[in-house]
């Protein structure tokens, strides 16, 4: 990968490549979850920590769910490089803005269609 085709994270790049190795269309939208949790010396009840980023990320497209100690949202996105650099790092900023951990993300492989 060169020039905007950089994937900035590490773990990203490896996911893109694994995507990649299998044949997947990264530009293709795909069912995609990011996880935050409260750090482990906050003291805030998770309601608190995580109802205020559960708002915004309703905002700004994503379908929110509550488990008792995480903010678990989903939508479907493409993750080739440019959008997987503006997910993590408008995730990372959240997660910077709420004070609570963005742990990542996680997306379904889709496989090439054997009809081309």
């Amino acid at each position: 990968m060169s020039g905007s085709d950089r994937v900035e994270r590490i773990g990203d790049r490896a996911v893109l490549e694994e995507l990649l190795k299998r044949g997947d269309d990264p530009t293709r939208p795909r069912h995609t979850i990011v996880f935050f949790h409260r750090h482990e010396d906050d003291e805030r009840s998770a309601e608190l920590a995580f109802n205020p980023l559960a708002v915004r990320l309703q905002l700004l497209g994503w379908s929110v769910n509550l488990p008792d100690d995480a903010v678990i949202a989903e939508a479907n996105r493409p993750v080739d490089p440019d959008a997987l650099n503006a997910m993590s790092e408008a995730m990372e900023d959240l997660a910077h803005e709420f004070g609570v951990r963005y742990d990542g993300w996680e997306c379904a492989l889709l496989p090439g269609d054997d009809d081309e």
